[in-house]
């Protein structure tokens, strides 16, 4: 694992992840998966935008961040709060 986060809605049980995971060859390619089972595939750049594309979604259905960490990668992700 990459990175992880999740993210919470006051008031309902409701919760998402995404979680990253770097490729076990070395390689620049990451998998994210959502808790809804979608699953994408690029480099470090592109994981990056799609993860903090997710995040502008579930922040404007009402989630809010509820914790989250970095695993180890040799390619920056960026993702730092």
């Amino acid at each position: 694992m990459a990175y992880h986060a999740s993210y919470t809605k006051p008031g309902s049980s409701e919760r998402r992840t995404l979680i990253v995971f770097a490729s076990k060859d070395g390689a620049n390619s990451f998998l994210l998966e959502t808790a809804k089972g979608e699953k994408f595939i690029a480099d470090n750049v592109g994981i990056s935008k799609r993860f903090l594309l997710l995040e502008v979604e579930y922040k404007s259905e009402g989630f809010t961040y509820g914790g989250g960490g970095t695993g180890y990668t040799k390619y920056p992700l960026y993702l730092q709060r």
